[in-house]
């Protein structure tokens, strides 16, 4: 049975507005009202303001000050309403019980399928069982990162219940070379290092990075280390069509210590790989991607736990602009996903399967008054197990006077079984 979940969100937000003053100088004032744009909310770039969903920014500034290796506990620390669990310097795990959990607004959690994890638009979870892999994502990778609250299944489909989280991967800005590296020790034979480097020239850029962590762990049998490689290019034809592909593996090994004085669990062995092409258009009246996604992933525990799984697909969107103030936002989303399952000392089989979703869908936004934004959507999820989902949405943004913002919406969220 389909998991549904319907959320009404509405809340009032004031924003500062800036005056900027000389000293010793004929005092003057400026207002400033700077439009924060967003991929998340839309797919497209528009003003955060006018989103009717619940939309928080991390800029790389942000990432950068937190120090951390691990991405979701910045995340964590940084969004209200979103909470992530952790178990010490050892890493999250993905075993029953292991840390890792997700949850936004009180949705998520284990299994961790109700918090959908992208990155730069495309899905990442484990083909076999649905859950993302907390460990893999690292804060070096990440320009920055934009987290819906509140269900997002309208644009996203399954697994956006709870809410989104959208890692928008670095690439190389400014001309030439660039470079950085970090080293860190700590208690525990902690051990955090971190290079990159990036070129770009005219059309062409070019970027990649190292990161390696390893711990000892805070208890007997609780050490965990990860190497994770990331690298990216990208080339614009011209002003208005641009293409980027980009890889990232990650190896990591952890212990999980068990209850106290019981022993020592599994010890996990984890290969996590991604791959993707994307190739953007941005022209007067549309704009739009084609997205072609890969994720692959080999696990092994010392239990006999033994799984293979991948997940891929191609996302198509597109952004029409007819008449002043009207947006229409369409695409078209495939993936398939699946592999195998199994416990190697028994020849057990949990699960052998793969499982196709399509899905449609259309977003309005119209402008009135110039006040008054109105949106609406409707999206057709089809799964080749479960059948069909109708997943509709409305919301409205009200700017009464400047630097307020009115925002409501009402949507619904679901999960593939």
């Amino acid at each position: 049975m389909r998991k549904l979940y319907v959320k009404i969100i509405l809340f009032f937000m004031i924003s500062p507005i800036t005056l900027l003053a000389q000293q010793d100088l004929p005092l003057t004032s400026d207002t400033l009202d700077i439009e924060e744009v967003v991929v998340t909310g839309t797919k497209i770039q528009v003003a955060r303001k006018n989103v009717p969903m619940s939309i928080s920014l991390l800029s790389a500034q942000t990432l950068e000050r937190s120090g951390e290796f691990s991405l979701l506990p910045v995340i964590s620390q940084q969004v209200p309403g979103v909470f992530v669990t952790e178990r010490g310097v050892t890493g999250f795990g993905v075993a029953e019980g292991a840390a890792g959990g997700i949850t936004i607004r009180g949705i998520g959690g284990s299994p961790n399928t109700q918090v959908l994890m992208l990155i730069d638009g495309h899905p990442q979870y484990m083909g076999i069982f649905g859950h993302p892999l907390a460990d893999s994502y690292v804060t070096s990778d990440a320009e920055r990162v934009e987290i819906i609250r509140g269900p997002a299944s309208i644009l996203y489909g399954s697994n956006a219940m709870g809410g989104v989280i959208n890692i928008i991967t670095k690439k190389q800005q400014k001309e030439g070379f660039s470079g950085s590296a970090m080293a860190k020790y700590g208690s525990f034979n902690t051990q955090k290092y971190m290079a990159n480097a990036g070129y770009r020239k005219n059309k062409f850029h070019v970027f990649a990075s190292v990161n390696y962590n390893s711990t000892d762990g805070h208890r007997d049998s609780s050490d965990f280390e990860i190497l994770n490689g990331y690298f990216k290019t990208g080339y614009a034809f011209s002003d208005k069509i641009s293409a980027v592909a980009d890889i990232n593996l990650a190896s990591f090994n952890a212990t999980d210590p068990g209850i106290y004085d019981t022993g020592a669990g599994e010890h996990i062995d984890i290969l996590r790989g991604m791959a993707s092409f994307t190739l953007t258009n941005n022209f007067e009246n549309i704009e739009g991607a084609l997205k072609f996604f890969h994720n692959f992933g080999k696990h092994e525990m010392t239990s006999g736990f033994h799984s293979e799984d991948f997940n891929t697909g191609v996302n198509f969107y597109q952004s029409l602009t007819l008449l002043p103030g009207n947006v229409i936002n369409f695409g078209y989303d495939y993936k398939t996903f699946g592999g195998i399952a199994e416990n190697t000392f028994g020849d057990v089989v949990f699960g052998d399967t793969s499982i196709y979703e399509q899905a449609g869908y259309v977003f309005i936004q119209q402008q009135l008054f110039s006040q008054l934004i109105l949106n609406a959507g409707l999206r057709l999820e089809s799964n080749s197990v479960y059948g069909n989902e109708w997943i509709p949405q409305l919301g409205f943004a009200y700017h009464p006077m400047a630097g307020t913002t009115l925002k409501g919406s009402v949507s619904k969220g679901f999960r593939s079984p």
